[in-house]
């Protein structure tokens, strides 16, 4: 198996782990503890983590539906906290795993800013050659969380990215580089100036989930 394969040829610092946010229960997460006993046999010196996803935009729309809130959060903070207490040595103090609060960030960004609720762009097609949009073009048309009903938009990937670069070093996400800039594309229909305001919201929501998650 490739995933044995790899974990036996290669020792990581953090090893993530996450449920399909489609099919999300509660039972969905019996087989973590045998999951967690194996990686550790062959990983013991690694973080392991849990990854808290998010659902694609026609269900994320979480002011509609509560699904985010009554399903996906208390399960994966459930067993991040119980799974410890049956393996020894998946945290330094066996308490709780960590968990990287992306699905909460979302959900957050969707309920408290319009901006960020809009819907992926319509269309999905190029009008002048009557194809569907490619990858690049979704991304530069989107100014939502996603660019399509199911991938994220260039927004929906840093405030991922912020969850895990704030869980990982302990500072907020950078907006800028070095240079200056950006630190990621934005839409085409999008200044520049609002764009760094954008992010820096979505800084902010990242940071607000990994404290309310704790």
């Amino acid at each position: 198996m490739l995933l044995t394969k790899t974990l036996k040829e290669e020792q990581f610092d953090i090893i993530s782990l996450q449920q399909y946010s489609k099919g999300y229960s509660d039972e969905g997460f019996a087989s973590l503890e045998y999951i967690v006993r194996e990686i550790r046999k062959l990983q013991p010196e690694a973080q392991i983590v849990m990854y808290q996803t998010w659902s694609g935009y026609n269900t994320l729309a979480s002011k509609r539906n509560s699904t985010f809130l009554n399903t996906i959060e208390p399960s994966l903070k459930k067993w991040a906290t119980y799974v410890p207490t049956l393996v020894d040595g998946i945290t330094y103090d066996n308490g709780p795993m960590t968990i990287i609060p992306a699905g909460l960030a979302f959900y957050l960004a969707d309920n408290k800013y319009d901006i960020f609720s809009v819907k992926y762009p319509e269309g999905e097609t190029n009008t002048n050659a009557g194809a569907q949009l490619s990858d690049a073009e979704e991304f530069a048309a989107a100014t939502g969380l996603f660019r399509d009903g199911e991938h994220v938009s260039y927004y929906g990937c840093y405030l991922a990215d912020a969850c895990w670069y704030e869980i990982l070093t302990g500072k907020m996400a950078p907006v800028i580089d070095n240079n200056g800039n950006a630190v990621v594309k934005k839409p085409n229909t999008i200044d520049e100036i609002e764009h760094l305001r954008r992010l820096e919201i979505l800084r902010d929501i990242a940071h607000e989930a990994i404290i309310d998650n704790k």
